[in-house]
């Protein structure tokens, strides 16, 4: 029995990239932007930029690290475009909303009875009991990002979590 699909089969008959393009690839995605910053860094003018306007600097640092993403995603592409596995689906978009419109609706209920719960909760105590339990819940659970708990920091793991599975690809 062969349980490989055909269009997999397809990709690894074709030519593979080098190891060392692969290598280059995720290093430039991974470490470029970090030691881009370490080495500015080193200049006591941008660390007190830095230091001064950390939205501008975390903004920097994102946008950064997108544009060397998507620039690394072309420059594959246009390589070799054979390793990029394209659906062949005849109609794509009903197919992604067969999948997407549950799970879409599976977390919107999540994020309802989170929302309704913290209403209950900011009824039973007093507002400044609810504002330092609701400041420390939001550390909490975004203190783990590389970019912190920011609403930078937020958005930018955001914007990571959609657009790294392409650079996987």
């Amino acid at each position: 029995m062969n349980f490989v699909h055909p269009a997999v089969q397809e990709q690894l008959e074709e030519r593979q990239p080098s190891l060392s393009l692969v290598i280059l690839c995720m290093a430039v995605i991974g470490w470029g932007p970090s030691l881009a910053a370490r080495m500015l860094l080193l200049s006591p003018e941008f660390n007190a930029f830095a230091f001064n306007r950390p939205n501008i600097y975390g903004a920097g640092f994102l946008i950064a690290q997108l544009a060397l993403l998507v620039a690394t995603s072309v420059v594959i592409v246009r390589r070799l475009p054979h390793l990029v596995w394209l659906p062949r689906s005849s109609s794509p978009v009903r197919w992604t909303l067969l999948l997407g419109i549950p799970l879409v609706g599976y977390e919107l209920f999540k994020g309802l009875k989170f929302i309704l719960a913290l209403i209950a909760y900011q009824q039973a105590v007093d507002h400044e009991t609810f504002l330092k339990h609701l400041d420390s819940l939001h550390s909490e659970v975004w203190s783990a990002l590389q970019m912190g708990p920011s609403p930078l920091g937020v958005i930018g793991a955001s914007i990571f979590c959609v657009t790294f599975p392409v650079a996987e690809e």
